[in-house]
């Protein structure tokens, strides 16, 4: 090894630093151990980090315009190189400690959110990793929920703060995580989605504080993310059922999606034919001015129990402490898939519905729903990823005026 080494330094510095450009990056350490000379090499060499790390992962939003190399570059491949290998291991119980959780959990909400490239290097390093058992055991299903459900081995993470990082990772993860059927037939695990739909469909869960939809009941605005995961397994798991044609669309098969600021892209209603807009021979003068792409292919998908299912289950049993859960329920639901086609007609400030950045930084979706030209029901949703990010919105619909009864 040592004449090795001693070859290999003796290469100019430029064909040294080619070849150590080859090097995974979770070999370098390894090959910072061989001797003195190469770690020394291997540390201050700011540029080989910096090109390492644009090689494997996605130039960071703050950083497109920096030309320059120096310890950033390091320092964010070496925190990459620790979850790596985490996700990377086969010792479950190492996976299974909190702090692995809270360190795959820092550096997804770091890269998922700052993904630049199409398609993205930051989504395709999670999802690799995530397609692992293991991986979906030991960060995915660790929220609340998971006391019941699933495989016996799925155990809530010690502190709401960790429980609800696991949640808001499943959700960016954005794929069902059902144990397979035969192991529920055996009795070797539990269905997910009964557990979820009683959360869903608990009507003591909507109040005031939380704005009656997926926020937090402290009034803070912040988002519950057990919360969203349980109406994401709901609506994952009622696609799935239907057989629905959009069950193959991208966002219900592409882990970690969709998720960066400005990923989404409004798609112009003529851009399905080729043909020129209708006005003015173009882009309307009215869509021009649109400042939030509104011009384009919407899509809307809304799941629900029937009325007197949904009574029943809150209304004619025994109550039940706050604090107690009610029981699972496989009851099924309708499912409505709703496109649309939009153009722009008007701009004027929205009467009820908006769009805003709460206190705690979380994009709020507030729509109204007008039915046989009345205003019916009330949406409160919360979009998931950055701002204007290609996932879309999740959340929850009632009366307009909040019926406490869910009529």
């Amino acid at each position: 090894m040592a004449s090795s080494s001693a070859h290999l330094l003796r290469q100019p510095p430029e064909v040294l630093h080619a070849i150590l450009i080859a090097v995974e990056p979770t070999d370098l350490a390894r090959l910072s151990q061989t001797c003195r000379e190469l770690r020394d090499c291997i540390a201050n060499d700011y540029l080989l980090w910096k090109r390492l790390y644009l090689q494997h992962f996605d130039c960071p939003a703050s950083h497109i315009e920096d030309e320059t190399a120096d310890s950033f570059w390091q320092a964010q491949l070496q925190d990459i190189i620790r979850v790596d290998k985490i996700l990377a291991s086969g010792n479950i119980s190492l996976k299974n400690e909190e702090s692995s959780l809270e360190k795959v959990y820092s550096a997804a909400m770091a890269l998922l959110t700052e993904a630049t490239s199409k398609p993205d290097k930051n989504s395709a390093f999670f999802a690799r990793h995530f397609a692992r058992e293991s991986n979906i055991a030991a960060f995915l299903a660790r929220s609340s929920l998971f006391a019941s459900a699933r495989y016996p081995s799925n155990t809530p993470a010690s502190s709401h703060a960790l429980r609800q990082a696991s949640a808001k990772l499943f959700v960016y993860y954005g794929l069902e995580i059902e144990p397979h059927s035969f192991s529920v037939s055996a009795g070797r695990a539990t269905a997910v989605h009964p557990y979820a739909r009683s959360r869903v469909y608990d009507l003591r869960r909507y109040t005031a504080a939380n704005h009656w939809g997926p926020f937090l009941d402290d009034g803070s605005e912040g988002i519950d993310w057990e919360k969203v995961q349980c109406i994401l397994i709901v609506i994952l798991y009622n696609l799935r059922l239907s057989r629905c044609v959009q069950y193959n669309h991208r966002l219900c098969n592409s882990p970690f999606h969709g998720l960066a600021p400005k990923s989404f892209t409004s798609v112009p209603l003529n851009r399905r034919t080729g043909a020129p807009s209708p006005q003015d021979g173009g882009i309307s003068s009215l869509a021009a001015q649109d400042p939030y792409g509104v011009t384009g292919t919407w899509m809307r998908i809304v799941c629900f129990l029937d009325y007197s299912d949904l009574y029943r289950f809150n209304f004619e049993s025994p109550p039940l402490p706050e604090s107690e859960a009610r029981p699972p329920i496989d009851t099924r639901e309708a499912l409505r898939l709703i496109r649309l086609q939009l153009h722009v007609t008007k701009i004027e400030w929205p009467d009820d519905s908006t769009v805003r950045t709460t206190r705690t930084g979380a994009i709020r979706w507030t729509t109204i729903s007008v039915f046989q030209g009345e205003e019916r029901w009330r949406s409160e949703a919360i979009q998931i990823g950055g701002i204007r990010s290609g996932r879309g919105a999740i959340g929850s619909w009632f009366d307009k005026d909040y019926d406490h009864h869910g009529a």
